[in-house]
């Protein structure tokens, strides 16, 4: 099986119709337009569930003590802008782009976010991220990881194309020299 993943910039509306066809599971992320936040607004709360973000790590070995937090105290004392993410909430629901002849499923995230600046919060605002997918199989909250998941792919060819020096040979090979004829 064929899967393909990529930011909003590589969901190619005119070829999932194709891609779906020959079987080929795509998972991409797609521009917050206009019509799409509104649909996401109107959706029923009941569509909302709460997405459970997996820990990042799980520690492992003894448990070592805990440095001071200061980073929080000095940004509310330099009073720079903060965001913090509240909360997190997933839906889905059936959209078909203008170059598709079918719908496909559209997982979107809503995130509530507060914006605080010293001791003042300042306001809370409403992002949302979509995804658009042919994966009627997986839940919404897998549909998110796969394509958070893509992300750290892309950080880690980077980093081994020019970053990091782990595809280089050090020491370089030595040259040899072509025989010369008398």
């Amino acid at each position: 099986m064929i899967r393909l993943r990529g930011d909003s910039d590589f969901s190619q509306t005119e070829h999932l119709d194709r891609w779906d066809e020959d079987g080929i599971l795509f998972q991409f992320g797609y521009d917050a337009r206009e019509n799409l936040q509104e649909i996401a607004e109107n959706l029923p709360k009941s569509a909302w569930k709460k997405l459970q973000r997996p820990p990042a790590y799980v520690a492992r070995g003894a448990r070592r003590a805990k440095a001071p937090r200061v980073k929080r105290q000095v940004v509310r004392d330099r009073q720079f802008v903060r965001l913090e993410l509240n909360s997190e909430e997933v839906a889905e629901f059936e959209y078909r782009p203008r170059a598709c002849r079918k719908a496909y499923r559209m997982i979107v995230v809503r995130k509530n976010i507060s914006q605080e600046q010293g001791e003042r919060r300042l306001f809370d605002e409403v992002r949302y991220f979509f995804y658009i997918t042919n994966d009627r199989k997986s839940s919404p909250a897998e549909i998110v990881f796969g394509c958070n998941d893509r992300c750290d792919q892309e950080n880690l060819v980077a980093q081994l194309a020019g970053g990091v020096r782990a595809r280089r040979f050090w020491p370089p090979p030595r040259r040899l020299s072509a025989p010369v004829d008398n």
